[in-house]
C-alpha cells in the first residue's frame, strides 16, 4: 500500500502481459505461502523464525512515528518520552508482528505496561481507531499523509523506535524468471555489487 505503486507501475509498464496476484498476511503467513509456492515472492518484515529454506533481502528502511487524533495531549511533547506514551491508551499490531514486538520490547524495557485497548493487523484499521480518539499508536512515518489522515498527528518517533526493515522473502537456491529477478531489482536496486537499503519517511 505505502511502497509498491510506483514499483508496480513500473513493473506493468515493462511487462504489461504479467498478471499480478497480491496476498496479505502477517510477516509468517507470508513466508510460509513462499515457502510452499503459493507466492512466488513476499515483501514485509522479516518473520523472527524465517523457514529454513528461505532468504531475505533488505530493501526499505522504514521509521516510525506516534500517531494521536487532534489536540492530544502528546502534541504538546517535542520528543515524547516511552514514559508519556504509556501514560495513554495504545493500539498495537500485536507481537505477531515485528512492529508490535518491537513497541513492546521498548514498553518492557523500561518496565512499562501500556493500556493496550485495540490490537488490529491492518494499519488503515489502527489509523481509523486513533483518529476516533480510541488511543494512541506507532506506525511506520510512510503510512501517514497529512493530506489524507487529516484527522490524524504524526510525532517522530525515531528517537525511541528503531527502523523497521521490509525485505523480499523468496526460496533460497531457486531460479527466478526474468521479470521476478527484475522486480526484486526494482524493490532493492544495486549500488555496485551491494544490494541498496532505501530510507522511507
Amino acid at each position: 500500500r505505502y511502497t509498491l505503486v510506483p514499483i508496480f507501475k513500473k513493473f506493468r509498464e515493462k511487462y504489461p502481459q504479467v498478471t499480478i496476484h497480491l496476498l496479505q498476511g502477517r510477516p509468517r503467513e507470508i513466508a510460509y505461502w513462499v515457502s510452499t509456492g503459493e507466492a512466488d515472492i513476499g515483501l514485509g518484515t522479516t518473520p523472527i523464525d524465517l523457514f529454513p529454506s528461505l532468504v531475505h533481502i533488505p530493501c526499505f528502511r522504514l521509521p516510525h512515528s506516534v500517531i494521536t487524533p487532534l489536540r492530544h495531549p502528546l502534541l504538546k511533547h517535542g520528543r515524547p518520552s516511552v514514559e508519556a506514551i504509556a501514560r495513554y491508551p495504545f493500539i498495537t499490531t500485536g507481537t505477531e508482528s515485528r512492529l508490535g514486538n518491537l513497541v513492546s520490547e521498548r514498553f518492557a524495557s523500561r518496565g512499562l505496561q501500556p493500556n493496550i485497548v485495540i490490537r488490529a493487523l491492518d494499519i488503515e484499521i489502527i489509523k481509523t481507531y486513533v483518529a476516533l480518539g480510541f488511543g494512541v499508536a506507532v506506525v511506520p512515518t510512510i503510512a501517514v499523509d497529512s493530506s489524507r489522515d487529516t484527522g490524524l498527528r504524526a510525532i517522530d518517533a525515531s528517537h525511541i523506535f528503531e527502523p523497521t526493515i521490509a525485505s523480499v522473502i523468496l526460496q533460497d537456491d531457486i531460479q527466478l524468471r526474468g521479470y521476478l529477478q527484475d522486480f526484486i531489482d526494482m524493490l532493492a536496486p544495486r549500488q555496485g555489487s551491494k544490494r541498496r537499503i532505501r530510507d522511507l519517511s
